[in-house]
Parts: structure tokens; sequence; C-alpha cells
């Protein structure tokens, strides 16, 4: 006899992003039991295989990678090797995580060589998933003309921060 959850939900996660859960199995027979697993894309169990003597626990960690923004529901059937089988339903859905900047553009005026302005602005992620972000200069930008901060980061669920900004033209015309 096995001991196991009826379910796992992940929740929502965001796409072709990987989240890991645990699951713990016990061992609540008379004699040591080994256990499979068959689970289908896009979760993941390791390790895929356990044996466990009377009265001990194996842990499982689930992994949900959704390479899609959709709802994802699949069985995990965990085979013993006695043939008796138990299923666990697991279940998230996939979203897409949303930026966006206060300002599509940014006006330092006219700045004198040498010099530095500074512009804040609000950068936010309006879904309902965790959103990593790292800001790259074009190519060929990368001159120091420019600095931004934060450079990279995540940005939790509805949260804001500031983004900044500095400009310090090096020769007339940059």
């Amino acid at each position: 006899h096995i001991e196991l959850p009826s379910q796992l939900d992940f929740g929502f996660v965001p796409t072709k992003e990987v989240v890991s859960l645990p699951l713990r199995v016990k061992n609540t027979g008379d004699i040591r039991v080994g256990v499979s697993w068959k689970l289908e894309s896009p979760f993941s169990i390791e390790p895929q295989a356990a044996s466990m003597q009377p009265g001990e626990s194996a842990a499982f960690q689930v992994s949900f990678m959704p390479p899609e923004a959709c709802s994802y529901n699949v069985n995990a059937l965990c085979q013993l090797d006695s043939g008796i089988s138990a299923t666990v339903k697991i279940a998230g859905i996939g979203k897409f995580p949303y930026l966006s900047l206060e300002h599509s553009s940014v006006d330092f005026g006219n700045v004198l060589v040498g010099r530095s302005v500074e512009r804040s602005f609000r950068f936010g992620n309006h879904s309902v998933v965790d959103a990593h972000f790292t800001v790259e200069h074009a190519e060929g930008a990368e001159d120091g003309v420019f600095i931004v901060s934060p450079m990279r980061g995540t940005l939790g669920a509805d949260e804001y921060t500031m983004m900044r900004v500095v400009y310090t033209p090096r020769h007339t015309g940059t």
C-alpha cells in the first residue's frame, strides 16, 4: 500500500518557464515497494522510479513547463511493482507575462557633452504570473551613453517598479 496526494495544482505558470513542486509518496505497507511513474508532457517527474521500505517515504519533483497559454490537466500514473496503480491528477495553467513601460519614448532634451540627465518612469507587469526581463542595448549601442537600471530582474504579478535611464553624451551628436 502507498499513500500519495490525489492532486497537485500548479496554478498559473509563465509560458516556456519551468516550475517544480514536491510530491511525496509513503509506503504504508509491510513490505518493500517499488514505484514508477508515467506522466504526459508538459509535466515531468524526477526521479521516475523509487523503492521504499515499509514506513519510508520517497520525494519526487514534478515539473511543469507550459509551451502555450492554456490549461493543462493530466493523470500521473504511479505503477507499483505488484501491478497495482494509483493516479494523481495534475493541473496547471500557462499564462503569458505582459510587461509595459509608462512611456514609449524618453526625451532628454538638449544635454551638454559630459553632463548627465536622468529620467525615470514606471515599468510594470500586468499579468497574473511573474515576468522575468532583461534590458539589452541595440546592436552597436553599448558605448556608455545610456545607462539603464535595472538591467534585469523579475516583476511579480501586478507588480511595478521604476526604470531609470541616465544619458551622458560623449561628444556632439550622440
